[in-house]
């Protein structure tokens, strides 16, 4: 068994809308739509991607009386997801980033353009800002300069150029932009009425209705420019002869998606992360940690330095910002039930650290730069890394 010395990059588009939920049950009382999702979780995607390759095997791949050593080999696949975005159809693909928490966009009162203003959150100790109940030494609260209220239909995702400039220097380019030029919504809701099926006669049976909510994979709402997404996947640890191409079905009602091998997409590491005592840890995938933070950063009551599993860098947590927990549910095809609820860490949210030696900076970001922040297989917890001044 021989394999790939590279990781395989490929898109998902569809020309129908995929139907993506939550995984909370369909029909439940104030609950008729399904839980719609405007973009896949991780896991779904790599569900779609072990499944495919291991039916490309063998039809029979997980059937066989040793299924589980089947299952245990596709499990072993990592996946990496982001969110493409192309204006035509002769452009290459160009990722997108979740809006990071710690920009606060507003308007005006006297203004009288629907320009964005852009401005940082900045970080204090706690005890100057009133306290917190966390109790945790060297903890510091996100503060934003304006009392106001934040702007309404803000992009949900970032062009990459204003994505970078963020990271390296903490602000916008421009204080004032507008909407378009700093990037896109997801991708929007497209709802279907349905008629239910009588399993007697096989007719319409009347006025029992439900409805679907599909993502259609194009941009273009009135604010923002017109183009089309695309899921964009980077597989790992495949072997030589595993085959993605084609169509598949993806999602609710099986709907049809077509995978094309790309070049890939996920940005290089840059080189302005030397020599740097503090970052920002921004997540572009939700974060799965069993709670708010992964176990290995957890900060506790003496501001103990922790250790990155990976690289060995000693670091601790000083600041986070993080907005509403998310929902992750979904059915287990093993023991053939539902599997437990879990509360994701949205994308975008941010995490600032404090590094022990600051020389040990660029070692950190090779080992976290476009890598899950908790190893996770599945994709979550996909991080950035931008910089900061305290």
């Amino acid at each position: 068994m021989l394999f790939r010395s590279e990781s395989m990059n490929f898109t998902i588009t569809g020309s129908d809308p995929l139907i993506f939920r939550d995984g909370r049950p369909f029909g439940d009382p104030g609950h008729v739509h399904g839980g719609a999702l405007r973009w896949p979780w991780p896991s779904t995607l790599s569900g779609l991607i072990r499944t495919r390759i291991g039916e490309q095997r063998a039809k029979n791949y997980f059937t066989v009386p040793d299924k589980q050593k089947n299952i245990e080999a596709v499990r072993r696949i990592h996946c990496t997801c982001l969110p493409l975005w192309r204006k035509a159809f002769d452009q290459a693909w160009q990722p997108v980033f979740p809006a990071p928490a710690d920009a606060f966009c507003f308007q005006k009162k006297d203004q009288h353009t629907n320009d964005l203003n852009i401005i940082p959150y900045t970080y204090q100790p706690a005890d100057e800002t009133g306290g917190t109940d966390l109790n945790l030494a060297h903890w510091m609260l996100p503060v934003r300069e304006v009392n106001t209220k934040p702007a309404k239909n803000t992009p949900d995702l970032w062009f990459k150029e204003a994505f970078f400039h963020w990271l390296e220097h903490g602000k916008s380019a421009n204080r004032l932009c507008r909407a378009d030029t700093l990037g896109l919504s997801w991708p929007r809701l497209e709802l279907r009425i349905h008629t239910a099926i009588s399993p007697d006669t096989g007719t319409a049976d009347h006025g029992r209705l439900f409805s679907s909510q599909g993502i259609r994979l194009e941009s273009g709402s009135m604010a923002e420019e017109p183009g089309y997404f695309a899921i964009g996947i980077q597989a790992a640890d495949l072997e030589d002869n595993d085959h993605l191409e084609g169509s598949c079905h993806l999602g609710g009602e099986r709907r049809v998606a077509q995978i094309c091998q790309i070049q890939p997409f996920l940005p290089s590491c840059p080189d302005w992360l030397d020599n740097k005592q503090y970052l920002r840890l921004i997540l572009a995938s939700p974060g799965k940690f069993e709670g708010w933070v992964p176990d290995w950063l957890m900060p506790d009551e003496t501001g103990k330095f922790k250790t990155h599993p990976q690289s060995g860098v000693e670091m601790r947590l000083r600041s986070a910002h993080l907005e509403r927990w998310q929902a992750l549910s979904g059915w287990d095809f093993d023991n053939k039930c539902p599997k437990a609820l879990s509360k994701l860490v949205p994308a975008g949210s941010v995490y600032i650290i404090e590094l022990k030696e600051s020389n040990q900076s660029r070692l950190l970001a090779e080992n976290l730069w476009g890598k899950s922040l908790n190893d996770d297989p599945d994709g979550f917890g996909l991080t950035f890394i931008g910089n900061i001044s305290l």
